[in-house]
């Protein structure tokens, strides 16, 4: 997670921001330049995902939504 953070700062996508309450807590916000690239990325992993869920029928995604429900609760112990 870091390695990709440290990418989004090196290319000015995204921005640490200190917590004015909480020195030790960092946030990270997209920038204005991050933004943009999100709007512009997001028709394309649109489609992307449509052509992924093309032949699967609406049972096969409650298939799918079930199990990986059932994956994040089985981590989340």
């Amino acid at each position: 997670m870091t390695r990709i953070v440290d990418i989004l700062l090196k290319k000015g996508l995204a921005e640490r921001v200190i917590d004015e309450t909480d020195r030790r807590s960092l946030y990270l916000h997209l920038t204005e330049e991050g933004k943009l690239k999100v709007a512009s990325l997001s028709p394309i992993v649109a489609a992307i995902r449509m052509k992924a869920w093309e032949k699967l029928t609406e049972k096969d995604f409650a298939d799918f939504t079930r199990i990986l429900n059932t994956i994040y609760n089985n981590l989340n112990v």
